[in-house]
């Protein structure tokens, strides 16, 4: 599915038909572009009309989302992984439509949409990877009304960000997406 949504040739068609040949793809683009979020006037039942109402570029990024967040089972126990992967989809768009709105070009309007679908990777890794130390971090979140970044730096002595921005700089994001993902809470 990247392989086709990277190339030049990419169609909402030829997009729809390889995301219909996986369900768990086909019903998590079909709840996103129903959801509240986008605001369709209609409910979609097609996931190539889902496809080219959303546009190649936001089904790249959610297609990107879902696959990270599929990955992710371990983390459930701790943390409500479905409600991190809508914030994360609202995030990615309104960032999209910042950059978009302050005319920047495309390439950084897409970057801003990685940067917003995949800035709280970083909770769901600690969560994955170290679950008990991570429901430290959520007491103290309940218990001292304290910010999760700051929990997670008082618990890991690292925050989410910073765990995330390591991640992606090892996968060969680009630098403005890790900066993006490093700093989410520190933007100056």
């Amino acid at each position: 599915i990247m392989k086709e949504l990277g190339s030049d040739e990419a169609s909402a068609a030829s997009v729809g038909e390889i995301i219909v040949q996986d369900m768990g793809m086909s019903a998590k683009i079909l709840q996103l572009v129903n959801s509240s979020f986008f605001g369709m006037p209609r409910h979609i039942s097609s996931v190539k009309e889902a496809v080219v109402l959303l546009g190649i570029d936001v089904v790249k990024t959610l297609v990107l989302g879902i696959e990270v967040f599929s990955k992710f089972k371990n983390a459930l126990a701790v943390l409500p992984v479905n409600a991190i992967h809508q914030h994360c989809v609202r995030t990615a768009a309104v960032a999209r439509e910042l950059v978009l709105a302050e005319g920047m070009d495309q390439d950084t309007a897409d970057n801003a949409m990685i940067c917003g679908t995949l800035h709280d990777i970083g909770r769901l890794l600690l969560a994955e990877h170290f679950p008990d130390q991570y429901r430290q971090v959520t007491e103290l979140i309940e218990t001292s009304d304290m910010p999760v970044f700051k929990a997670e730096k008082k618990v890991f002595n690292v925050t989410h960000g910073e765990v995330g921005a390591y991640l992606l700089g090892l996968w060969g994001l680009p630098d403005d997406i890790i900066e993006g993902i490093a700093f989410h809470h520190a933007p100056g």
